[in-house]
């Protein structure tokens, strides 16, 4: 759970410091940080993706033994 929510976090603030650069009138750091945004919203997508997998997973083999005992 602790780097699900620090990725919420991160992705939280470079969303707020991507709009404050374009507000700004920074178009580049803007960019880099809406950029920032997407590569995390990426790593957090993997993230769920993995905990899901390793949830079925354990389930699964906890079920195939429990079944052939």
């Amino acid at each position: 759970l602790p780097p699900v929510l620090s990725l919420i976090a991160y992705r939280l603030v470079f969303r707020a410091a991507g709009t404050a650069a374009s507000m700004a009138g920074a178009d580049t750091l803007a960019k880099l940080f809406q950029n920032a945004h997407t590569v995390l919203s990426a790593a957090f997508a993997m993230l769920v993706c993995f905990a899901l997998m390793l949830v079925f997973s354990t389930a699964l083999m906890m079920i195939l033994i429990r079944g052939g005992a």
